[in-house]
């Protein structure tokens, strides 16, 4: 029994993620570390494995390094780790069959496996490490990979009739060599020089039948994981029942370690987990049980006798005793899920890692909140805010630009509340938002936004009145639709230049409604139902996903066909709007604007530009939507995913975060935030001097003014276009030769040429 609570230490990663030290183009992710799938130790450095990344623990002084897509690895979501000591390379194994052998912080991907023209899965079981030879067991058979050629040396394919079956580990004594398998274990002649015939394989009867999930060579005989029992078997064909899992209990690993036997275990039914120690005489085990594992995957000895776990929900554990130890795990977000997106008055990053299902059902997800505030993440749910309990499945959040509070929408609990102190739910008990007939308990809200007078507007699904309004008063109003709908099922909204409220129907297009001069009044409410169909709204399709209003006061729809854009909105009730879809022409063939794509989220920048996250990449195209600028996919950067399924841009910073179903992450853009006059210009560097060689900044300016960059004498050098409120300049005059050294002036006008600026300065050469 474990009668002291074990003391948990997180370790924080200090990094360059300022976004005053970005430079345009640069990537950072934000992940989870807890989800920890495998260890490798090399030295003093513990590397662990998880869904997102990697990260490494010097014991000598503490540190704490992560390793992802963006810094040195070629993918995610580790599947095992193995250390060549000869080679000095950690062999890094993803679910995805691709491999990296990584040294000196560097990883060079190896795509043998991933690419090679095996028909079924591929997927990699183990990697066990024998001098130059990395043994990678496989769904399909063995590997054997030679680590210093960096090739595949041989490939076993030993199924009882020469067919592929899974391999799940192996393990070498002087004389055999044996796999554990699907069919049992096998065992083999090391010395056999035709190893890749199955016929030079012996399945070990003497051992029950089934899958050998596991196998190890210890003290001299062969340790064989099958079933929730160890048996063991020796040169001479003896077989023995050595170890029995207790009823109820499931053996997840077994493995060798500063000569003893790691078995992790877990409770079925239950969430009890421990990691028993066995000496040589495998009689009563050690056992660490620690009260907040929870779910061990993975468990090593150091040289000094500390235990280290890996668990896919905590991290990593460094057990010094039974009773004591503390847990590893890089600063991060709650959960990969990335919904909702939003940064508040204090420049605070906040996303919710709720979700729905495809029939836009509630899924129950209890992970909630995280914000991300000077390089440190802090999460928000039922362990922290007992409250939080009953908010499942966040999914918007929405800062109030009128006063210093924030709120979510809750797919299950209602309206939830935080003012920085403390956190509210509303829900049927406290307001007029409703649960849908049937449904106890599951108050759905998703849809939120904030109009010109301070009222927050809700959306409320699955009832009879599905929009509602908190006043600024304390007051709050509900509204039943006079037109009918195909679905109760509501999602997101916008309000327009006009005060119109634009609201994303389940399937079934956009409902718009206009309030009218009076909101206490429905006497003056009007509804319209846009859909596919020219006169009904000309949709893309009625299966929309997203809206969005750019600087040009045009809505911007996404569906699962493409871009839908309504240029009069002013119109959409009196003389009818139909959606237009922006003809793009590339290489001479034109086509809709990301048709037959699925389009799950818009954001705006500074410049007005549109960033589409699809299932298959992120878009950026011109404001008008004609020409794509930039298409990021993982091939080309470093993407964690091409399912983009959330994105916000911070215009003050130049920052776009970018949710995908495996996490989120950021990109530095070279748009900033404008208004229609200039404001605090800047350039810099300034002076810009000898050693300098990237752009040249000019912040500050109008939106998307005109500039000119002359020389003291008047002759223009460069002139272009800012970006919102930033021009980028690479100091190269019109014949693509760097600008002499001397006094530089920089005349920029608005768009209606109302606005005026010149400054200078200097570049020294």
């Amino acid at each position: 029994m474990i009668k002291q609570i074990l003391i948990s230490t997180i370790l924080f990663v200090v990094s360059y993620s300022l976004s005053a030290q970005k430079r345009i183009g640069d990537w950072q992710t934000y992940l989870p570390y807890n989800y920890a799938s495998c260890l490798a130790q090399k030295g003093n450095v513990i590397f662990v494995g998880t869904q997102t990344a990697m990260f490494s623990y010097d014991k000598t002084d503490g540190s704490v390094q992560t390793y992802d897509r963006t810094n040195g690895l070629s993918d995610m979501n580790i599947s095992c780790l193995a250390y060549s000591p000869k080679n000095d390379v950690l062999i890094i194994a993803y679910s995805n069959s691709l491999l990296d052998l990584f040294t000196n912080g560097k990883a060079t991907p190896i795509y043998d496996i991933s690419k090679a023209s095996i028909l079924g899965s591929k997927t990699i079981n183990n990697v066990f490490v024998k001098g130059d030879t990395a043994y990678i067991s496989c769904d399909f058979g063995m590997v054997l990979f030679d680590i210093v050629k960096r090739e595949v040396r041989d490939t076993y394919i030993i199924g009882n009739n020469g067919n592929n079956i899974a391999t799940y580990g192996v393990a070498l004594s002087p004389q055999e060599i044996a796999i554990a398998t699907e069919e049992g274990l096998k065992i083999a002649n090391a010395n056999n020089p035709n190893l890749a015939n199955f016929n030079n394989w012996q399945t070990i009867n003497a051992l029950p039948m089934g899958t050998a999930k596991k196998v190890v060579y210890w003290n001299n005989r062969f340790y064989a994981l099958i079933g929730n029992k160890i048996w063991t078997y020796d040169s001479n064909n003896n077989t023995l029942l050595v170890y029995t899992a207790q009823t109820n209990w499931a053996i997840k690993n077994m493995e060798i370690s500063n000569n003893k036997m790691l078995l992790c275990e877990y409770q079925n039914n239950s969430s009890a987990t421990r990691v028993l120690t066995f000496d040589e005489t495998l009689q009563n085990p050690a056992s660490v049980s620690i009260w907040d594992m929870n779910y061990p995957t993975q468990a090593l000895l150091d040289e000094t006798n500390n235990m280290w776990v890996a668990d896919d929900k905590k991290g990593l554990y460094r057990i010094i005793s039974p009773d004591y130890g503390e847990v590893v795990v890089p600063n991060g977000p709650v959960s990969t899920r990335v919904m909702g997106l939003a940064t508040d008055k204090n420049d605070n990053l906040w996303l919710t890692a709720g979700n729905v299902n495809q029939s836009y059902n509630t899924l129950s997800i209890r992970d909630g909140i995280s914000m991300y505030a000077n390089n440190t993440w802090t999460s928000y749910n039922e362990n922290n805010i007992p409250l939080m309990n009953d908010a499942l499945d966040l999914l918007t959040v929405l800062p109030n630009p009128y006063q210093n509070e924030i709120y979510f929408s809750s797919y299950g609990g209602g309206l939830l509340q935080y003012d920085y102190t403390n956190f509210t739910l509303y829900n049927e008990t406290n307001s007029l938002l409703r649960t849908p007939s049937g449904n106890s308990g599951a108050c759905l809200t998703n849809g939120l936004v904030f109009d010109n007078e301070a009222n927050l507007w809700i959306v409320n699904s699955g009832v009879d009145k599905p929009i509602v309004v908190k006043k600024t008063d304390g007051n709050w109003l509900s509204f039943k639709p006079n037109i009918s709908l195909t679905s109760d099922r509501l999602k997101t909204i916008l309000i327009d230049d006009y005060n119109q409220k634009w609201v994303v129907v389940f399937r079934g297009g956009i409902l718009v409604m206009d309030s009218g001069a009076d909101l206490n009044s429905t006497a003056d409410d009007r509804y319209k139902n846009l859909k596919l169909g020219a006169g009904q709204g000309n949709l893309p399709s009625n299966d929309v996903t997203c809206l969005v209003k750019d600087k040009d006061g045009y809505i911007w729809v996404g569906t699962s066909n493409g871009i839908g854009i309504y240029y009069c909105p002013y119109a959409v009730f009196d003389n009818g709007c139909d959606a237009e879809k922006p003809y793009v022409e590339i290489d001479g063939y034109g086509a809709y604007l990301l048709e037959n794509e699925i389009v799950n989220c818009i954001a705006v920048d500074g410049a007005n530009r549109k960033w589409i996250g699809t299932e298959n990449g992120l878009f950026v195209v011109s404001p008008d939507g004609t020409k794509t600028i930039h298409y990021f996919t993982t091939a080309n950067t470093p993407l964690l995913s091409n399912v983009i399924l959330s994105l916000m841009i911070d215009g003050k910073k130049g920052e776009v975060y970018i949710g995908t179903d495996q996490g989120l992450m950021s990109y530095k853009t070279d748009a900033l935030e404008a208004t229609n006059v200039h404001t605090d210009v800047l350039v810099y560097p300034n002076p810009v001097r000898p050693d300098y060689s990237g752009n040249i900044m000019v912040k500050g300016l109008a939106y998307n003014s005109s500039v000119k960059i002359t020389n003291i004498s008047g002759n223009v050098v460069y002139e272009g276009a800012a970006l919102g409120s930033q021009l980028i300049w690479d100091g190269n005059d019109h014949t693509g030769k760097r600008v002499r050294s001397g006094v530089y002036l920089v005349f920029s006008s608005n768009n209606d040429n109302t606005d005026h600026y010149v400054t200078k300065f200097v570049v020294i050469n």
